[in-house]
């Protein structure tokens, strides 16, 4: 069974307290949501990252991200800002990531 929790905004948890919380939870799987920029930096850290044993899932950005904004400028900076984070979880060997 898959037991994970989420970095929601309303805990305002870094990524250490939030990954230890986690651990007390003895949950295996945790969701990054990357509205938090704490936890982009975080996760390019990957000592931090292997202090801890979960399956990783990733949000993608949707706080002021607008895919169907008519401004082709602003589209591209929105694209951008998903495509990156794809390359990070990536990166980090997410297993699942999110968007919607």
């Amino acid at each position: 069974m898959e037991i994970g929790v989420s970095n929601h905004p309303l805990f305002n948890l870094n990524p250490i307290e939030f990954l230890k919380l986690a651990k007390k939870l003895e949950v295996n799987r945790v969701e990054i949501k990357l509205d938090d920029l704490r936890f982009k930096n975080f996760l390019l850290n990957k000592g931090k990252l292997s202090n801890f044993n979960f399956k990783l899932s990733f949000h993608l950005p949707v706080v002021d991200v607008n895919l169907g904004t008519p401004h082709k400028d602003l589209r591209r900076s929105f694209e951008k800002i998903l495509l990156n984070s794809i390359f990070l979880a990536k990166k980090v060997n997410a297993e699942i990531v999110v968007c919607h």
